[in-house]
């Protein structure tokens, strides 16, 4: 996991999650469809969750593949899978709207993930979960069972 550091006026190492992120930062991250649907995923659970990286990619695969994830190959799995862990999840990492260990395979949402929400759409019918303002637990799991998008 790493701490990204930003210079800013109230001084030289302030964290990436620890300020706003501007509206073109904002842009670029949901630029890509699959870090979008990382987002929408980790909107669908506590807060304080903490997720495999494997589900996470699984129901992105999914999603992209319109099929339920107990129907998808491992190439499809694998093909999600790989781009997450060497490009998207460290790309979100960085600008300190997830925490990513790379070498545990978890993730896990923090609070600069709702600065998102005005971006990101989750659609009417769907709100983005309620979240506490408080620190998180990692003792909660992901949860696995989040169904098909719209």
């Amino acid at each position: 996991m790493s701490t990204p550091t930003t210079p800013t006026a109230d001084g030289p190492d302030q964290r990436a999650t620890d300020r706003s992120l501007s509206r073109d930062e904002a842009f670029h991250l949901l630029q890509n469809a699959r870090r979008r649907d990382v987002l929408r995923y980790l909107s669908r659970q506590s807060s304080d969750a903490v997720c495999e990286i494997k589900d996470v990619a699984a129901q992105v695969a999914a999603w992209e593949n319109d099929t339920p994830v107990d129907q998808l190959s491992s190439d499809e799995r694998q093909r999600v899978y790989i781009a997450l862990y060497q490009s998207h999840l460290p790309k979100l990492d960085e600008a300190g709207v997830v925490d990513y260990d790379q070498s545990r395979g978890r993730l896990e949402p923090t609070p600069a993930l709702e600065q998102l929400y005005a971006y990101l759409a989750i659609g009417a019918e769907e709100k983005p979960p309620e979240r506490e303002a408080t620190g998180r637990r990692r003792s909660r799991r992901c949860d696995t069972t989040v169904g098909r998008r719209s």
